[in-house]
């Protein structure tokens, strides 16, 4: 950013990361979570937008959350729903499920979903699941990206 002295820049991160410091620039950061625009991902972000006039981002968000709650879509994977227990008492292992005609898991069509993206994103890809699950955890989801895209051309009078 230094060096090509952009007009304006926009950085994501977690709440807990430092905030980005660039000579010549103004930063405001705002916190957005994806439940505040009506989403059922509990996904709570920073982003940090930078200029030499110091502009505000204003991200507008729904007036009410959904009841419904869902943890935080990982890139390390994991479960976004409970285990089901066998007669053992022992988790019983999940199995990839064919969908779409590609090899994909409950937990990557889950993530899919939270994130806002079709069930068919990535099928062409050659990323493994796991490689799949990656991308899509590290990523924005898209209703959030979209509400920042939106505050991005107001602050800049696009």
């Amino acid at each position: 950013v230094a060096e090509a002295r952009p007009r304006w820049y926009l950085m994501e991160n977690i709440p807990e990361a430092p905030e980005p410091s660039v000579s010549g620039y103004v930063v405001r950061s705002e916190l957005l979570n994806n439940r505040w625009l009506g989403q059922e991902q509990n996904r709570l972000r920073r982003f940090s937008f930078g200029s030499a006039e110091g502009v505000r981002l204003r991200i507008e968000t729904e007036a009410l959350n959904l009841a419904t709650t869902s943890p935080t879509v990982c890139a390390s994977g994991g479960s976004l729903v409970p285990v089901r227990i066998g007669g053992s008492g022992k988790p019983k292992p999940r199995h990839d499920i064919s969908n779409q005609g590609y090899k994909t898991t409950p937990y990557f069509l889950d993530a899919l979903r939270l994130q806002g993206l079709p069930s068919t994103f990535l099928a062409e890809s050659a990323f493994t699941v796991a490689g799949k699950i990656k991308a899509v955890g590290n990523g924005v989801p898209l209703p959030m990206g979209r509400a920042v895209a939106k505050a991005v051309k107001r602050s800049i009078g696009k």
